[in-house]
């Protein structure tokens, strides 16, 4: 049986802050509100109201963006960092929530108290048999063997809306008169499939317990980083460029030290974020400058720019064999018949590719300049 364990947060943002302001302090996510303080608490607000409902009740209160979550990096990694002795699969969902697959441990109850010992109090901890069942039960009730071992005993008196699906789909439910889960559990297969097609199987799953899902693991290096901050501006188009060029050579060292590559591109220009995607892989510091120079053009001077490139594995494109060891017999026939009608020459290992030599020239001079 799979384990995943979720863990929240529920002060991270406030204990964060290099300093902490006086009175009320409400985080947002720039549409909702994420983590409010007692003082917020008697204001009204709750987590989950939307930031102008915030805002137009707690006048007066300080208000904290959870973006760029560049200024969280740090925290986040002192406190998930020493969480990695238990299980190197990671799925980091905020800076303040993570999910952690537990399936390679053979007892995974027996981690449960050194886990809640490692992590910083207050928090919200859940166990469950997929991380979306284990997020349910760190909001409600906790670390409970019933969500592990009876998971459809813990959903039934849940809204639909707890279901890890679309809210038209939970709207649509509710049209069928299924107010809770344990109205969805009692409802055949084959009402749900008439309902909604083949997706009735996976709500039909969902309803006790036994969808599954996938954690992707993201802790680690998956990201390359440069950050500026000019207190006078930058107005001038000339030295807007070179700033961007020194940025560019920058993330291009950090993709180079871990032989990595990214298509994605998240810039942070005067505090607003921007997101770019390549069509093909970038490596060099001429091919992040060229988009960086395309993509950002501030409109007011600009005194703050964060760069992060989303990264993944680069590919060398090296073929060691002509022949495929799983069907060596069949490539090895092909082989011999284009050889017979096109002579010796008609196929072979690239390394045995003769390159004029002005081609070599033109590669390595490529290689230097970018």
């Amino acid at each position: 049986m799979h384990y995943f364990a979720y863990v929240h947060l529920s002060r991270f943002y406030r204990d964060s802050l290099p300093k902490r302001p006086d009175g009320a302090v409400i985080v947002h996510d720039g549409k909702r509100v994420v983590e409010v303080c007692e003082q917020a608490r008697g204001m009204g607000i709750a987590v989950g109201f939307s930031l102008v409902e915030a805002k137009t009740l707690a006048q007066g209160a300080t208000f904290v963006a959870t973006e760029p979550l560049l200024q969280w990096e740090a925290a986040r990694q002192a406190w998930t960092q020493p969480l990695r002795r238990f299980t190197e699969r990671i799925e980091v969902h905020a800076p303040n929530a993570i999910s952690l697959d537990l399936g390679a441990h053979p007892d995974p109850y027996s981690l449960l108290a050194a886990i809640q010992d490692a992590i910083p109090k207050p928090h919200r901890m859940g166990i469950g048999r997929a991380m979306w069942l284990a997020q349910l039960a760190a909001r409600h009730g906790g670390i409970h063997a019933d969500w592990v071992v009876r998971p459809e005993r813990m959903l039934a008196p849940l809204h639909v809306r707890a279901l890890p699906f679309a809210t038209e789909l939970t709207y649509r439910l509710g049209f069928l008169g299924c107010r809770t889960i344990r109205d969805v559990q009692v409802l055949s297969l084959d009402t749900l499939k008439n309902q909604f097609g083949e997706l009735g199987r996976s709500i039909h799953l969902a309803a006790i317990g036994q969808l599954s899902d996938e954690l992707r693991p993201n802790d680690g290096p998956p990201t390359v980083r440069a950050c500026r901050e000019i207190p006078d501006g930058i107005d001038d188009q000339a030295m807007l460029e070179r700033l961007l060029r020194e940025v560019a050579m920058e993330l291009a060292r950090g993709l180079a030290n871990q032989d990595r590559r990214s298509r994605i591109i998240h810039a942070w220009v005067n505090g607003e974020k921007l997101e770019v995607v390549t069509p093909k892989p970038l490596r060099t510091a001429t091919q992040i400058h060229f988009v960086l120079i395309r993509e950002i053009r501030p409109v007011e001077p600009l005194i703050g720019l964060v760069v992060e490139l989303l990264t993944e594995e680069s590919s060398h494109f090296t073929q060691f064999s002509i022949v495929d060891p799983r069907d060596q017999d069949a490539a090895e026939d092909a082989i011999h018949r284009l050889k017979t009608v096109f002579g010796d020459r008609a196929i072979c290992c690239a390394s045995e590719v003769q390159v004029p030599r002005r081609v070599h020239v033109l590669r390595a001079w490529q290689g230097g300049t970018g």
